[in-house]
């Protein structure tokens, strides 16, 4: 298959100005996989006081009762949900979002870092599927089931979700029972419910709609003004406890890229829990994403530099899919569906056409492996009340 469009890894990119993320939706997603739009259901709060770790709690227990929904989903990636509240937006408006680009945070996360990660350690494999409708650009990500090995989970991934669990309620702390905040160690763990955020964000001439995942509010919920709810997102991360300087690094590394995933939708606020040998929650740190970069400066410059490249680069990359989106200008056209593949190969980004022969062709411009039917139905009756 032919690369039609190459952009080179490069660190020295110029910085753009970058829109302030707002929320502009909101949907969960039960276990069952239902979508629910507007529902904040799922959205958990985090209260974690400082005496609950004078007893180390085992962040490896429960782990064979494990709830394991995802891998009975058939697509994990799937951006059905995301297009859901789209929709339901512009039927509101009886307009389309004026954005270039639909889809997750992650993606973008994994885009830019595909910078920084060389083939090394952190290298994360890339295999997205892009296309063009109705004169934008929606990307999602073809799922890996390799997070569960045998049946059982990995451990280090079950600790972040015992993490979660152990750290936040399913109302604010004011509502729940003593029983319900105690019990929390012996939850059974699960991996089924989900909320995301629908965030309206943008860099240089670029306006995007990305989807991101939000482990809990660290305060309150805003009732009145919901768009100033990322302020109040916090994310939650599990990282072995730091006791060497090869600790030291490997912990800075990880915090660069929850940095950057915070950073795109302006989540201000990062939580780690730090466990021993023994899996034991021994410890509590809490990280301003504003301060990440003044932090990394004065104790890994490298990676502080890294965060500037980051930004750059992140507008690069945007600029590029721009110029996509306006090689394969669908005004004359905006029903068509036109289907690639973005890959990272050979220290560039590549974008890949899939030919009408290819076996994925039809079940990406004909079926739902991308864009759902019913957001496609609805666009095309936008268009025809817009005639």
């Amino acid at each position: 298959m032919p690369v039609i469009s190459r952009l080179p890894f490069s660190r020295n990119e110029e910085i753009h100005n970058i829109l302030k993320p707002k929320e502009i939706a909101c949907y969960s997603r039960t276990s069952e996989n239902k979508i629910l739009v507007g529902s904040d259901r799922n959205l958990r709060y985090y209260y974690f006081p400082d005496n609950q770790l004078d007893d180390p709690i085992s962040l490896a227990a429960g782990r064979g009762s494990f709830q394991d929904f995802r891998s009975k989903i058939d697509d994990v990636c799937s951006i059905h949900g995301l297009l859901k509240a789209i929709q339901n937006i512009e039927e509101k408006k009886c307009s389309k979002l004026k954005v270039n680009i639909i889809t997750f945070r992650g993606i973008f996360r994994k885009l830019i870092s595909a910078l920084f990660d060389g083939g090394g350690r952190y290298q994360e494999p890339l295999d997205l599927r892009l296309v063009i409708f109705d004169d934008q650009i929606f990307i999602k990500e073809i799922p890996k089931k390799d997070e569960y090995k045998n049946g059982t989970i990995d451990l280090n991934t079950f600790t972040g979700y015992k993490f979660e669990i152990l750290t936040t309620l399913e109302e604010p702390v004011n509502m729940s029972t003593r029983d319900e905040i105690e019990s929390r160690p012996s939850k059974i763990v699960n991996n089924g419910d989900e909320f995301v955020s629908v965030v309206g964000t943008g860099i240089g001439h670029c306006r995007m709609v990305l989807g991101a995942e939000v482990d809990g509010i660290f305060d309150f919920k805003e009732e009145e003004n919901k768009i100033k709810n990322i302020s109040h997102y916090v994310e939650l991360k599990c990282s072995k406890d730091i006791r060497s300087e090869r600790d030291a690094n490997n912990f800075a590394n990880k915090l660069f890229r929850t940095w950057l995933q915070c950073f795109l939708v302006g989540v201000p606020r990062i939580i780690y829990g730090f466990r021993d040998a023994d899996y034991k929650l021994i410890s509590i740190e809490e990280y301003s994403t504003d301060n990440i970069i003044s932090m990394l400066r004065k104790y890994n410059p490298q990676l502080a530099e890294n965060c500037s490249c980051a930004i750059g680069w992140y507008g690069k990359i945007t600029e590029w899919l721009l110029t996509i989106q306006t090689r394969y200008s669908q005004k004359e056209a905006p029903e068509s569906i036109i289907p690639f593949k973005l890959t990272v190969q050979d220290h560039e980004l590549q974008l890949i056409d899939i030919a009408t022969e290819d076996d994925e062709y039809d079940q990406i411009v004909n079926g739902g492996n991308v864009l759902s039917n019913e957001f496609k139905e609805w666009r095309r009756r936008l268009h025809q009340q817009n005639l």
